[in-house]
């Protein structure tokens, strides 16, 4: 898989998960269409990288968010508003097994389990994420709004 030292996140990013190299450093794998790749930069800190290139930060994404939307678990955030790229993680973004989805390339969703959901991106691609069907939803909800 291709590793990429810089990367910006655009419309046709669709998700960053994490991913441990061989030497333990923590790396993104991003979807692009239906190319993945890595990125030698950890996911919140990429998210935060792209944010500051777009004239913002994580901090001030997550302050404007709570200010809107009051005081939620994970804040779903605005990258940029022109291009419209509203992405939110799927769980606490300090946790190192965070995955970060863009609202905009959900297709679909559905429960597998209590614990687990499934989501389908518009490329067709699925993925299985360790959140209930009602954490999910109630993140997408609230990006709808």
């Amino acid at each position: 898989m291709e590793m990429r030292e810089e990367y910006v996140v655009n419309n046709e990013t669709s998700i960053i998960l994490p991913e441990f190299d061989e030497n333990g450093r923590l790396l993104s794998v991003v979807m692009e269409k239906s190319q993945l790749f890595k990125v030698n930069i950890e996911p919140t800190k990429l998210i935060d990288h792209s944010l500051r290139r777009y004239g913002s930060s994580l901090r001030g994404a997550n302050d404007g968010s709570r200010t809107l939307l009051g005081e939620i678990s994970m804040a779903p955030i605005v990258l940029n508003l022109t291009q419209s790229l509203y992405w939110f993680p799927h769980m606490s973004p300090v946790r190192e097994d965070c995955v970060w989805i863009a609202a905009d390339h959900i297709q679909d969703y559905k429960a597998i389990d209590k614990k687990q959901t499934e989501i389908v991106f518009t490329n067709g691609t699925t993925i299985i994420l360790d959140t209930s069907f009602i954490h999910l939803t109630r993140d997408i909800l609230v990006l709808s709004s």
